[in-house]
């Protein structure tokens, strides 16, 4: 590790192992040099803010909150550090990157870098995306693992990749139930265990067939540990024979060039893959090279086509999610709705179901789209028109709050505004529901609350609350049913006596934004 390296690791355990309270202590008296005052108090006014919100953050914090509270606020140590650190433009860079400050130039917004050639470009140092084309899947007489994708946004790399399971057969799956009954409390653990499975994942022997992979990766020569790991399940029997994982790794001292390679292992199975970067044009609008960007509301997409001979794989992900927490994909009523024509000729596109993941934290939305077209001789002209973007948008303090106890059935008239989102409440009430009508039991009982919700915006389509918290504490599952032609009941399962809730909020929603996009491939 050269003395570099050695800086920016020292800085990173510097601010990983500082308490936050001492943060806020330091910040009081801290002296910048040699940023002028604004810039001072831009750094401490920005840190501040994050350090107040934390305990607000901390009971729905994904990874990615979590990582840019830590990052806000470690911006301070670097003005203590400054001076040591100014002299290596490469951990100026690291700095810039890792944290959005520099010494000496203040807190930054760090996008990518202009290009010193004369051709205007701007090159996103942040992005890079699977290389399809030096994909190669490999096996042994136990499984057969490739990689489906692989990308880097910022410094976090998310591999997804499948285990195909293929000492598992058609008559195992059939009789699996009656072969391991009484034996483990899963039979599908049974199974695993039988065929050697435990060299490959840790299973869990419990209601679910819970495996975690036994996997290392390498990356431009290094070893990188994973942040997490998310093992996708569905209804169907046969996913018990094909694992899909999401891996996240924090790569940000590990990028080298404009390819990055890697080799994943599990057990005793390596596949090798690499990535490419993506470059970005400022000359003309939407242009990529190995995708294409569009824009609505805020919100950056790229557009991401596979050719594998005759068939067209479309992927998308968020460069940039604007005023949203979180993006669903292009869908109404949760089918795809981006439809693809080949000269003027639309084509049907089916979700690509070997590719079904966890799209929690991730940057891909929504499902990978297949298209078959090998009707068509000429594919020169082949345009994608997508619309109805899902997004989720987070609040804080919006909601309903209650000095005195609640009545059995108490009328409100009250409205809360999210935003062009109004939600009209008319009543709260306390009922108990039974498993009858389609409700699993509740020991105080159910919170249900009337209300009625209207857009304003004719592009902002409301869909549904994401999060709800009662008295602070974010729900653990509700239901949203229709109650009359105008209005709406969500039915709350609580965990403590209805007269003691004093506060509601309304902590996130779904949207549809109403607007035509389109990729021209």
């Amino acid at each position: 590790m050269n003395i570099d390296d050695k800086i920016v690791n020292e800085i990173r355990k510097a601010y990983d192992a500082m308490p936050l309270e001492e943060i806020d202590d330091k910040m009081k008296d801290i002296e910048i040099e040699p940023i002028d005052a604004s810039g001072e108090q831009r750094i401490k006014d920005r840190v501040k803010e994050k350090l107040n919100n934390l305990d607000k953050d901390s009971k729905k914090r994904t990874k990615a909150k979590a990582r840019r509270t830590m990052v806000a606020a470690a911006a301070f140590v670097f003005v203590l550090v400054g001076a040591v650190v100014c002299g290596s433009e490469r951990v100026r860079a690291s700095i810039a990157k890792l944290f959005g400050f520099v010494p000496g130039r203040g807190v930054v917004e760090v996008e990518g870098e202009e290009d010193d050639g004369e051709s205007g470009d701007v090159r996103n140092t942040d992005w890079y995306i699977l290389d399809n084309n030096n994909l190669r899947p490999s096996k042994d007489d136990k499984i057969s693992l490739t990689i489906k994708d692989a990308v880097i946004s910022g410094d976090i790399l998310e591999l997804r990749y499948t285990v195909y399971l293929s000492d598992i057969t058609d008559n195992d799956l059939e009789n699996v139930y009656t072969t391991y009954t009484g034996e483990y409390v899963n039979p599908i653990c049974g199974l695993y265990y039988e065929r050697g499975y435990n060299n490959y994942f840790k299973i869990a022997d419990g209601d679910d067939p819970v495996v975690t992979p036994i996997s290392t990766l390498m990356l431009n020569g290094n070893s990188v540990e994973a942040a997490d790991i998310k093992v996708t399940t569905t209804e169907s029997l046969e996913s018990a024979r094909t694992v899909c994982i999401s891996q996240f790794y924090n790569v940000s001292d590990i990028l080298s060039s404009d390819t990055t390679e890697g080799t994943l292992t599990l057990g005793k199975v390596s596949v090798d893959f690499s990535m490419k970067q993506l470059e970005f044009a400022s000359s003309a609008e939407g242009a990529v090279e190995n995708g294409y960007i569009a824009e609505i509301d805020g919100v950056k997409i790229l557009c991401v086509p596979t050719w594998e001979g005759d068939n067209l794989y479309v992927d998308y992900y968020s460069l940039e999610i604007g005023e949203y927490s979180n993006i669903g994909g292009f869908r109404t009523y949760w089918y795809p709705t981006d439809v693809l024509s080949v000269n003027g000729t639309v084509v049907e596109g089916i979700v690509d179901e070997s590719y079904i993941f966890d799209n929690e934290g991730s940057t891909h939305i929504g499902p990978r789209i297949k298209y078959d077209l090998s009707g068509f001789a000429d594919k020169s002209n082949i345009v994608i028109n997508a619309n109805d973007l899902l997004v989720e948008k987070s609040y804080e303090d919006k909601g309903l709050s209650f000095a005195e106890p609640l009545t059995p059935n108490q009328t409100i008239d009250e409205v809360v505004q999210l935003d062009d989102i109004s939600v009209e409440v008319d009543e709260i009430s306390n009922q108990y529901l039974s498993a009858e009508d389609g409700y699993e039991e509740s020991e105080y009982g159910y919170l249900i609350i009337k209300l009625k919700v209207t857009s304003q915006d004719e592009t902002k389509q409301f869909v549904s609350f994401a999060d709800i918290s009662v008295n602070g504490e974010l729900v653990d599952g509700f239901y949203i049913k229709q109650a009359d032609i105008d209005y709406t009941n969500i039915s709350i399962p609580l965990t403590m006596p209805y007269e003691d809730i004093n506060s509601i909020e309304f902590e996130s929603i779904e949207i549809l934004l109403n607007e035509n996009i389109k990729f021209e491939l």
